[in-house]
Parts: C-alpha cells; sequence; structure tokens
C-alpha cells in the first residue's frame, strides 16, 4: 500500500554481533529513527543519557543506535 514502508533487519543478529543480545532493541529504535528521522541525534544521545545510568550499558546503546542508523541506511 502507498504510504507503507518496511524494513527487515536481523536486529537480534546485530546485537549479538555487539556482543549483547540484550541491545536488539535499540538497534531497532536506531532503524526506526533513520526510516523516520523523527528526532535529531543529539535529542536521542541526551534521552540516553538521561535515562541510561550505566557507562558500560550507555556505551553499548549508543553503538546500537547507531548500528541500526547504519543499517537501515542502507
Amino acid at each position: 500500500p502507498d504510504g507503507v514502508h518496511v524494513l527487515a533487519l536481523p536486529c537480534a543478529e546485530l546485537a549479538d554481533g555487539l556482543g549483547a543480545s540484550k541491545v536488539g532493541n535499540i538497534v531497532m529504535l536506531g532503524a526506526l529513527l533513520e526510516a523516520t528521522r523523527c528526532l535529531p541525534e543529539e535529542a536521542v544521545d541526551h534521552a540516553l543519557r538521561a535515562i541510561v545510568k550505566s557507562e558500560r550499558w550507555l556505551a553499548l546503546d549508543r553503538q546500537a543506535i547507531h548500528l541500526g542508523w547504519a543499517e537501515a541506511e542502507k
């Protein structure tokens, strides 16, 4: 149908490549943000910093977001 965009990505597999399958949802979020371009990168990073308290998980979430963006661009 018109106006429908389908994007299929192996988010869990991509997250496994980062070493943490738990960030599959963040890879998916990155892809969604790239596909819709609904938020600027600065806003996404600000929200992550406000929500994620662990530096380790913050770094991993940032990697996952960027991976999702990159995969959605392809």
